[in-house]
């Protein structure tokens, strides 16, 4: 008989023998029909197997190539997950201590600022972001969401790179604009600075996804929906220009009845 299951993103399939009554004597077992001798050896280097201790599997064809292997050690790393825009990224009215979700040991942060900062450390909500501000974002859900489906040997780290009440307009001297070199503080330029220092800590860690969280400092500015696209657009073209054209790049909106509120 042959028996499959699911374990996350892979599929296992076991082949046994079938046990038969006999018609008055104990369980006798039947082998299968006899197939081509194999080993731990010629499975492996088939890509067949993830380990010479576990059983053949069956490859889904849109994750084959991204989960060759259960556990790769020749790919141990982290993948960050940047949280970029303003104030929603990472905090609101007020934090809700008896909700805050539990840490988990494959879940890190690599804070931009305050006593961790430029520190790989276990993620503890409320995140770190680049204004300091106390609160919860989408960031960790979205974290604890993607490990689920990354192989053993990959953690994700959340990269907090958002500041409260900015956009691509100026405001309070900082801007999102990535082409804009005369105020004083280029976040765009920062959140650049802080992924290739996370990237610099192992050459096994990737950037696969970007949160961008962020728009009503230019809703209030009455930026039009054309020149918004048009500074998006740029972003997302220079951030996949640098960290590879697969970036995903996860845009998050307010509800219509607050964009309609302000």
């Amino acid at each position: 008989t042959q028996c499959a299951f699911k374990s996350g993103t892979q599929v296992f399939i076991l082949t046994t023998t079938t046990p038969i009554a006999g018609p008055t004597g104990p369980t006798s077992t039947v082998p299968g029909p006899p197939g081509p001798a194999t080993t731990d050896a010629s499975l492996l280097a088939a890509g067949t197997v993830a380990d010479a201790r576990l059983p053949t599997r069956l490859q889904d064809a849109a994750l084959g190539t991204t989960y060759a292997n259960a556990f790769n050690k020749a790919d141990i790393g982290t993948d960050g997950l940047a949280s970029m825009g303003q104030s929603n990224t990472h905090y609101g009215n007020g934090v809700d201590t008896a909700r805050l979700d539990r840490p988990q040991d494959r879940i890190k942060e690599f804070p931009i600022s305050g006593s961790y900062a430029n520190t790989l450390v276990t993620a503890v909500e409320p995140m770190i972001h680049q204004d300091g501000a106390v609160g919860i974002g989408p960031s960790f859900r979205a974290a604890a969401t993607v490990v689920k489906s990354l192989p053993g040997n990959r953690d994700v780290c959340i990269l907090g790179l958002g500041y409260g009440s900015t956009g691509f307009t100026v405001t309070n001297d900082r801007t999102w604009d990535p082409d804009n070199t005369m105020a004083g503080t280029n976040l765009y330029n920062l959140a650049v600075a802080q992924i290739d220092r996370f990237l610099a800590l192992n050459s096994k860690n990737r950037v696969p996804w970007i949160v961008w969280q962020q728009g009503e400092t230019d809703a209030v500015a009455a930026m039009s929906q054309a020149t918004y696209a048009a500074y998006l657009d740029r972003m997302i073209t220079l951030l996949r220009a640098r960290y590879g054209s697969g970036l995903v790049f996860a845009i998050v909106s307010m509800t219509p009845q607050h964009i309609d509120s302000l």
